[in-house]
This record gives structure tokens, C-alpha cells and sequence, in this order.
């Protein structure tokens, strides 16, 4: 049973395998650890490293269980544990990430995934550090056990970097700046922005097709454009 996961945002019901419990004045997300069919008692996710199996889908559309893979439930998760539950641990949901089985994409997916969401945590809640360290961490993984695209790993470094530290290095900066000359608008978009020129920044957007401009107002990477005077 501990090896099961649902997401606590969409948990209908009373048997509740996640519950939030308010304690003071902090959000503890705890879960059923079962000691029988009948028994249980409420512990930390965070020390159980519950996992969920995942297989990718074919072209009709069905589940390749024969090629299942066992995930990090903690990659399931989304912001709202990251910003309004005071018992996550960050080391842990990175060492699950790393204690996954390797996956070239289901894994890469969920781990990209997590990074979006913890920066958009911060974004949220910007006293909650420990979720850009843990983003640089999951970036640092990306790149070194992935095939994703090099500028959008630089892209998003640079992005947690720069809410860390308000800027980026000046070898960072010189990297940006040549992206903004790639043939990808969205690339485009994500490099202006970085350099805090919101003009050229705008006219890139209006120059992304439609499906990859909604994926961008979305992003991340959006929020430092709103930001920009």
C-alpha cells in the first residue's frame, strides 16, 4: 500500500490515502502507512520514497506495460505541495529523482516537469530558496544523464539563477545573448527576456506559432517577462 500515490489536490472520498493536517500554523502533508488491511498509522511521505509505475503510450493509444517503469512519486507532485506544505524534503525529492529507474523519457518528462514547478514555487513563495537549489540540482541531472536540448537546460539555469542571485555571470550573459539569434522564437523570447530587453522580448513572442506560445505563457520563464519594467 505505501507504494501507492494520489495526488492530494484531487483526492475525492473519505478513505484518503494523502490528507493535509494543519498543525499551528503550518500545512503538513502526511500519508497512510498501513501496518495491516485494517491498521495504519500517518507518517511522512518523504521517508516512505513511494513509487509509482509508469509506461509510455503507443500510437493507439495504449499503455506499453511490458516497458512500465518504477517513478518517484514525488515527481507526481505539483507546485502547490512546494509552496504550501512545511514538511517537504528537497534533499529526498532529489535523491528519489537519481533512484529512479533510467528512463530516456519518462523519467526526463517527470524530472523536467518537477524543475518547472519548483521554480514556479518560487515565483509564489520567494523566501522558499531551498526549492532553486533543488531546481539547479534537477538541471544539473538534465544535462548530465539527458539528450534535452543544451539551450534549454542553459535557459533554464540562467533563469533560477538569475531569481537567486538577481543577475547571471558574465559567461552566462555572453551565452544568452548569442541565443538571441536562433532560429526558434521561443528560444528567442526566453534569451530577451533574460537580458531584461522586454521589446525585442514581445516582438519574439508575436513571432511564436500558437501552440508554442501558450506553452510559454505558462512557462516559467514568462513570469521574469512580466517582471521586466
Amino acid at each position: 500500500m505505501s507504494e501507492e500515490f494520489i495526488d492530494p489536490e484531487s483526492i475525492k472520498g473519505e478513505n484518503k490515502l494523502f490528507q493535509v493536517f494543519n498543525i499551528l500554523d503550518k500545512k503538513v502533508l502526511l500519508c497512510k502507512k498501513y501496518l495491516s488491511l485494517e491498521k495504519y498509522v500517518w507518517t511522512n511521505p518523504f521517508t516512505l520514497f513511494p513509487k509509482i509505475w509508469v509506461a509510455e503510450v503507443d500510437s493507439d493509444d495504449k499503455a506499453q506495460v511490458d516497458k512500465a517503469v518504477a517513478v518517484s512519486a514525488f515527481m507526481m507532485y505539483n507546485k502547490s505541495v512546494y509552496v504550501y506544505y512545511s514538511n517537504t524534503n528537497y534533499d529526498n525529492l532529489f535523491k528519489a529523482l537519481i533512484e529512479s529507474d533510467k528512463s530516456p523519457s519518462i523519467v526526463t518528462q517527470f524530472a523536467l516537469k518537477t524543475q518547472c514547478d519548483l521554480i514556479h514555487a518560487y515565483d509564489t513563495d520567494r523566501e522558499n530558496i531551498a526549492v532553486l537549489e533543488t531546481a539547479l540540482k534537477y538541471g544539473d541531472w538534465l544535462e548530465e544523464n539527458t539528450e534535452l536540448d543544451k539551450n534549454c537546460l542553459l535557459i533554464n539555469k540562467c533563469q533560477i539563477i538569475k531569481r537567486r542571485d538577481g543577475n547571471m555571470t558574465p559567461n552566462n550573459y555572453e551565452k544568452i545573448a548569442k541565443l538571441t539569434t536562433n532560429e526558434n522564437s521561443s528560444i528567442q523570447f526566453a534569451a530577451y527576456t533574460l537580458l531584461e530587453n522586454k521589446q525585442e522580448a514581445l516582438k519574439s513572442l508575436k513571432n511564436t506559432i500558437k501552440e508554442e506560445k501558450e506553452s510559454l505563457i505558462t512557462s516559467p520563464i514568462y513570469c521574469l517577462y512580466k517582471d521586466i519594467n
